[in-house]
């Protein structure tokens, strides 16, 4: 027989089958090698050989078949695509490890497969994650920073995210429980930072219009007293409308007591949820609901409004006005008809306080006194016509005369008194002014001149508001 390569390798088989002395063993095509390697209970040597396994169609990682059992660290090349999900097989090298058969992949197929360092080429949308029902966290420096839970929660510090964003600090500094939103624009306009809490019924697919009292947002600062997690701070924010308005209130909370309400008319309520004006300030039996600080208060000072509406503090002042004086009239001293003195006051709506002064005078452009046993006492008020008389039932009180008098040997006396008229018209409303009677003179002639008329400086008739 021919002493060939082939036959010597077939001899060496036959040899390690049937000496089991012989612990180790090379097969070579007849390249010159060292000797075999200490480490290898076979060797195989060639310069333009390889080894070539069993190649077989596997039907799925979990079945052993063509196998009639798994036998861990068997080595088969896998000829079959077939099985689905996750225990699915493709073409190439599979080793089994005594449950399974686990794919063998080199570093093409590890970027096709997986993620990996720098990133990949997808080419196609893929999935990052898990399959069963465990988290998925994400570590650096060899701790975990961050949990995606099978809740669809997002922890940050939290390896137990308990809602959609969980930001948990645990002592590692005020940068870990921030949120900061930086925006720049160099063209400007609308791009700026933004937080939106949207609600609505219904889902994602099909919304629905939000009802009366659904909530929109709520922004709660939560502290640790009296062992227990609390409310203490809270923005809240409600729909009150019937779906297709955009009414609204929000709500500041402090203490666990709401404070402040603005309502969905722009009403704000200060300790009330239901104000009635445009400020509704609700401080029970305290003095002091309100304290403003402008550099203009100061004790017993008043808050006055300018003609916009502006206001500052300033001393207690009251706006008197001033009414037109007429010509007057003479009052003759043999009469108690009432005469009509020319004057009158025109007052808007309210009360108001009206003074009246005048001078009494038997003269005219000359010093004329009465006699020695002659007195006169005159009576005078608002009526609400220049051609009759009836005292005007606006007059607040029984108080409605003003009235005077001119003693013996005098030329002039002051008449002086005060009225309160109240118009409740809604409109500005005149009232005039009548001399009603000489009252009580005794021997008195001739006249009282100009009563009323702007001949004498003295007189005047002032009104000014009051409550």
């Amino acid at each position: 027989m021919k002493c060939t390569p082939m036959n010597l390798l077939f001899a060496g088989v036959l040899l390690m089958n049937s000496s089991p002395l012989l612990a180790q063993q090379r097969v070579s095509d007849g390249t010159a090698n060292a000797a075999i390697n200490p480490n290898a209970i076979l060797e195989l040597q060639s310069n333009n050989k390889g080894l070539l396994l069993s190649r077989l169609a596997l039907t799925a990682t979990t079945a052993a078949s063509p196998l009639n059992a798994h036998v861990a660290g068997m080595v088969v090349y896998n000829t079959a695509t077939a099985g689905s999900g996750n225990t699915a097989v493709s073409p190439g090298f599979y080793y089994n490890d005594g449950t399974q058969w686990v794919r063998v992949v080199n570093a093409g197929a590890i970027a096709s497969l997986a993620w990996i360092q720098d990133g990949n080429d997808n080419g196609a949308l893929r999935t990052i994650g898990t399959n069963d029902n465990f988290d998925l966290p994400f570590e650096t420096n060899g701790t975990e920073k961050m949990r995606l839970g099978t809740n669809g929660g997002l922890g940050l510090g939290t390896s137990a995210p308990a809602s959609i964003l969980h930001i948990d600090n645990d002592n590692r500094g005020p940068l870990y429980d921030d949120v900061w939103v930086r925006s720049y624009n160099t063209t400007g306009g609308s791009n700026t930072s933004g937080l939106y809490l949207s609600n609505a019924r219904g889902t994602r697919a099909t919304p629905q219009n939000l009802g009366n009292n659904d909530g929109l947002g709520n922004i709660s600062m939560q502290g640790y007293v009296n062992g227990a997690i609390a409310n203490l701070s809270v923005i809240n924010a409600t729909y009150t409308g019937n779906g297709t308005n955009l009414n609204s209130n929000l709500q500041l909370s402090t203490s666990g007591t709401t404070r402040m309400t603005l309502d969905d008319k722009g009403f704000v309520g200060i300790n009330t949820t239901n104000p009635a004006t445009r400020l509704d300030i609700q401080n029970g039996t305290t003095n002091g609901a309100i304290k403003i600080v402008d550099g203009t208060q100061g004790l017993n000072k008043v808050l006055t409004s300018d003609a916009n509406g502006v206001g500052t503090w300033k001393r207690a002042a009251v706006d008197i006005y001033y009414a037109p004086i007429g010509a007057g009239v003479n009052i003759p001293s043999n009469t108690i008809t009432p005469q009509y003195t020319g004057n009158a006051v025109t007052l808007p709506p309210g009360k108001w306080l009206v003074d009246v002064t005048m001078l009494m005078s038997k003269g005219s452009g000359t010093v004329t006194y009465t006699a020695s046993n002659e007195t006169w006492w005159v009576r005078t008020s608002f009526g609400n016509s220049s051609s009759s008389f009836a005292t005007s039932p606006d007059i607040v009180g029984s108080s409605d005369l003003i009235s005077g008098g001119l003693g013996t040997n005098s030329p002039y006396s002051i008449m002086k008194g005060s009225v309160v008229i109240n118009n409740t018209s809604g409109g500005n409303k005149t009232y005039y002014y009548w001399a009603i009677g000489s009252m009580q003179n005794f021997n008195a002639t001739g006249s009282l001149m100009n009563f009323g008329g702007s001949v004498w400086g003295e007189n005047v008739i002032t009104y000014q508001s009051i409550n």
